[in-house]
């Protein structure tokens, strides 16, 4: 008894006064013999003030964008750019609007999703985005602008590299490497043959970064310390990097190598498939 006070009324008083203070920020408190435990899952929906979000207790300047609110959207802009291209005719316009407004879609998915693995890496996935739109816009206008459009994703490609070159071991680089320089050299083998000399070496060029992006991407995801510590980015960054090369195959088995069926179908949604991956691939977990 200490001033006529019981030592155990006042600690129980503070600790409801604690438990007051706190049940304010945090999804849930729990008093436990005048101790205060409390959770780590910090509401999202408290975050949403002057562009800041909470997540595990930490603050990211990643503006606050419902994700999922951009699923609908991507899917509708795809659905009317495949519809368009594949009727053609007066309905080609419909390819025209959907095609720049997908990948610009994602590339707002991309960077919306927070908490990011790094802001390098952020930054480098959203130039390579912004890239893949300029190549879009190149390779759908009419006239021949093929070759300018294949350096754009080049370039983009370029970007992804940087994303993914880091971290990854050097034992699942070279397993990687060797993997997609298989898969390379057999497209090679049956396309050079039917391309034209003038465009062997910008296609050679092109083959070569995007199978280095796909092997980074995949090196990623069989190094067991990433994928310890962000399995869903290092999955998704793999996936991306395998879709973009199926997709590029079948672009150019249906371009140089005589046509592959319902082609607006299948290149467009491999395509798009694999930038919503790499886009996913930003969040850091």
């Amino acid at each position: 008894m200490v001033c006529g006070i019981d030592p155990r009324t006042m600690r129980a008083w503070i600790t409801q006064t604690l438990v007051r203070c706190s049940v304010q920020s945090t999804d849930g408190v729990i008093a436990e013999d005048g101790l205060v435990v409390v959770r780590e899952r910090v509401r999202m929906r408290r975050s949403r003030k002057a562009g800041r979000t909470l997540t595990y207790g930490a603050v990211s300047d990643a503006p606050f964008m419902p994700q999922r609110a951009l699923t609908l959207p991507i899917l509708s802009f795809a659905a009317l750019a495949i519809v368009g291209a594949w009727l053609g005719g007066p309905w080609l316009w419909l390819h025209y609007v959907g095609k720049p407004l997908t990948t610009l879609a994602i590339l707002w998915l991309a960077a919306s999703m927070s908490p990011a693995s790094s802001p390098r890496y952020r930054r480098a996935v959203l130039i390579g985005m912004a890239l893949s739109l300029v190549g879009d816009v190149l390779l759908m206008l009419p006239g021949d602008y093929f070759v300018p459009g294949l350096i754009a994703f080049l370039l983009a490609h370029i970007g992804y590299v940087v994303a993914f070159a880091p971290g990854s071991s050097t034992k699942a680089k070279l397993v990687a490497f060797a993997l997609l320089a298989t898969v390379a050299g057999a497209n090679l083998a049956g396309l050079l043959p039917r391309i034209g000399a003038d465009l062997k070496i910008p296609v050679l060029a092109y083959v070569v970064v995007l199978a280095s992006m796909a092997a980074l991407a995949l090196a990623r995801a069989w190094t067991p310390a990433l994928a310890g510590a962000t399995p869903r980015s290092v999955r998704y960054a793999a996936v991306g990097g395998l879709c973009f090369v199926l997709s590029d195959s079948l672009l150019a088995w249906d371009k140089f190598g005589g046509g592959i069926p319902l082609p607006a179908l299948l290149i467009l949604a491999s395509y798009w498939l694999a930038q919503w991956c790499i886009a996913k691939s930003v969040a850091g977990r």
